[in-house]
């Protein structure tokens, strides 16, 4: 072969390996770099989701793959580090941060509730959903396809918190294959003088004399708010016996409450009353005595105002 020819074919053969380089490497840019779309926090609603400006609308975001304990669901208890994952939330997706959202595949962006579904970046290169699992404070679920790009990420990150026992994986038997233990929830709420909704706590019992004996009768509660901010609504229900009468106090540092929802109640005919209150926006924040009775029962709960 001559000299001209020879260097003309090597040059070729030089080409041809760098386009294929070049292709291999667009391949994996397209593969490995997600699309991101800009948007900017607009509300802090719990750990797993927010409220953004996009495409100038408000939009609720579910962030996919993570599920972080409950701190607002009405339906539920307090859940151990429910305000814990709501607080980092807060200090990483602060209002008026501008962020990042790759948002799920076509046809999946939006769950049965309309919230958009998708991967939340504090950065280009810093993925929130997996930051928060890393912590400690979520776990991963939630894992239905196509929407399913970063669950390997997501579950090493899962395997760190686990083995070094972070956050929610520090409480034996708390985190299960559906979710968070309820028993487990209902006694740090309790205990913490957080929401017991779905709970279903029994009062304390007291006995009363009369002429036909002594008899002794329970109340129990079945659905509380009393974490809340001032200026808010908190409530509390209990079931007693049909007919029964009941009254509340909220002691409050200056005494008790004069709020108009406190007056005495009977009991409707499933033996439920239910007491709601607005907090005064004057109130302090701290921990109030809350105290009912009903059909000989006394219940004592802890109003908590943040």
């Amino acid at each position: 072969m001559k000299k001209g020819k020879l260097i003309a074919s090597l040059s070729l053969t030089v080409s041809l390996i760098f386009a294929g380089f070049a292709s291999a490497n667009t391949t994996l840019a397209k593969t490995t770099s997600p699309k991101l779309v800009p948007a900017t926090v607009s509300k802090n609603i719990d750990g797993d989701t927010i409220q953004v400006k996009y495409n100038g609308k408000n939009e609720t975001v579910r962030m996919l793959l993570i599920d972080t304990p409950e701190d607002v669901d009405p339906r539920k208890p307090v859940e151990p580090y429910g305000y814990t994952a709501a607080k980092y939330a807060k200090s990483k997706l602060p209002v008026g941060k501008h962020i990042y959202l790759q948002l799920g595949k076509k046809g999946y962006e939006r769950d049965k509730y309309h919230r958009l579904l998708a991967y939340v970046y504090i950065t280009k290169t810093d993925l929130y959903n997996k930051d928060v699992v890393k912590k400690g404070y979520a776990r991963v679920a939630y894992v239905y396809k196509p929407n399913t790009d970063h669950l390997s990420e997501l579950q090493s990150a899962q395997s760190y918190a686990k083995s070094k026992k972070l956050g929610i994986w520090s409480i034996s038997g708390y985190v299960t294959s559906n979710g968070y233990s309820l028993s487990k929830s209902c006694s740090y709420a309790r205990s913490n003088g957080y929401s017991t909704n779905g709970c279903g706590i029994t009062g304390t019992k007291t006995t009363n004399s009369s002429s036909k004996g002594t008899t002794s009768s329970s109340t129990k509660v079945t659905g509380t708010t009393l974490t809340v901010k001032h200026g808010q609504q908190a409530s509390i229900t209990i079931k007693t016996k049909p007919g029964a009468k009941g009254t509340i106090q909220v002691i409050y540092s200056s005494g008790p409450s004069k709020a108009s929802g406190l007056t005495a109640k009977t009991a409707n005919s499933g033996g439920y009353i239910t007491w709601s209150w607005r907090v005064g926006t004057s109130t302090k924040p701290g921990s109030y005595p809350v105290i009912m009775k009903a059909n000989g029962s006394t219940i004592k709960k802890t109003l908590i105002v943040r």
